[in-house]
């Protein structure tokens, strides 16, 4: 019971932030809310919101790349870049490991795949004998 009569208790998906949680108080029968209301079933962690192409990544010690400008990941061999040339293709590499054409990927979190952001694949070097990549995310 509320104030203003009997409401139900509505949280509100907000992409904007994780973080903000949203509530909305609706009257009982307005909004057809009595007869309709749609529920997830699950957390919907591992359902995918953006486009691929997708590289899944290991996120879980990446704090703050949800919200960063971009990433840096580190590989040790060339064999884990491999999902990554399977999604596009071939590739134009300058010497000095820059990208020469633009290449949309989505970086996704292994564990969590709804965790995600798209962005532009900058380059991939060999470097102190590791591969490293770089993503601009949009």
């Amino acid at each position: 019971q509320h104030q203003e009569g009997e409401v139900w208790i509505v949280q509100l998906f907000s992409s904007a932030s994780a973080l903000i949680s949203l509530t909305a108080y609706i009257s009982v029968g307005q909004f057809g809310v009595d007869d309709c209301c749609a529920a997830p079933i699950d957390s919907l962690e591992n359902v995918s919101w953006e486009h691929g192409p997708y590289f899944d990544l290991d996120m879980t010690r990446a704090d703050g790349w949800r919200t960063s400008l971009g990433i840096k990941e580190n590989f040790a061999n060339f064999g884990e870049l491999e999902p990554l040339f399977k999604v596009i293709g071939k590739l134009n590499i300058s010497s000095v490991g820059a990208v020469k054409q633009e290449h949309l990927i989505c970086v996704r979190d292994k564990n969590k795949k709804a965790h995600s952001r798209t962005g532009v694949l900058r380059s991939i070097e060999f470097i102190d004998n590791k591969w490293t990549i770089r993503v601009d995310f949009r």
